[in-house]
């Protein structure tokens, strides 16, 4: 087991996006391209640092390669972006870069920092021409208020941490007792990778990314269903 670990770590310092490239998690790229051309909004959730923001890359650089996209990629993550702040701001930043008689795809990553994101995503949802696909990890993407706040026809894609296949191959691992038992152990957090399976960095890691979930996610759901039963309770 300590060799398995040992060659885990060596093998995160000489880490980089070339490898990562290597990773295709093709299952998701595929449900993402069965719902393109049906005037449909895709939306990519799930826990954060599961690896959403780099499906999205990865669809970005496979649709640029076609001369006849138009891609607007807005990441909410990046310093680039920090003027896109509210719907206003979408729209103006979208209204520049669209190019009719183009196939015009809208990608933004961790479009919940954006106010009212959903009024932008029903207005350009109705232009021709232009694919929208999103993602979100906080309570505001919830299946229970998407279908409130956006509208319309949309799929929402659900993203799971890495199977145990993905495990494998992320790690230049072969089947075996030891690896399982570090699969079983650690989980299928991309961002391990760079932070390598030593117990104790993983395990900050790990309780880094949950007690984010609980903070920004979980918390955020209670305060919202107390107040709502709060204004239930007042009407009745």
């Amino acid at each position: 087991m300590s060799f398995i670990k040992d060659k885990i770590v060596i093998f995160a310092k000489y880490f980089n996006e070339k490898y990562m490239n290597a990773i295709v998690r093709q299952q998701y790229l595929d449900k993402i391209e069965k719902y393109l051309g049906k005037d449909t909004i895709i939306i990519l959730t799930g826990q954060r640092r599961i690896g959403k923001s780099y499906l999205l890359r990865l669809f970005r650089n496979k649709i640029e390669k076609d001369s006849r996209t138009n891609v607007i990629f807005i990441d909410k993550e990046k310093k680039d972006f920090d003027d896109i702040n509210t719907y206003q701001d979408l729209n103006a930043y979208i209204d520049k870069r669209l190019v009719k008689g183009m196939s015009n795809f809208i990608l933004i990553d961790e479009i919940q920092e954006i106010d009212e994101f959903e009024k932008s995503i029903r207005s350009f949802y109705e232009e021709p021409g232009v694919e929208i696909i999103i993602t979100g990890s906080n309570s505001n993407m919830l299946s229970s208020n998407l279908s409130t706040r956006i509208g319309g026809r949309y799929k929402e894609i659900y993203v799971q941490a890495l199977s145990y296949e993905e495990f494998m191959q992320f790690y230049q691992l072969t089947d075996s007792d030891d690896t399982l038992s570090l699969y079983l152990q650690f989980g299928g957090l991309p961002g391990l990778l760079k932070i390598g399976l030593d117990e104790q960095d993983a395990r900050q890691y790990q309780a880094d990314v949950y007690h984010t979930v609980l903070l920004k996610d979980v918390l955020c759901v209670t305060r919202f269903a107390m107040c709502l039963f709060s204004k239930i309770s007042c009407i009745s």
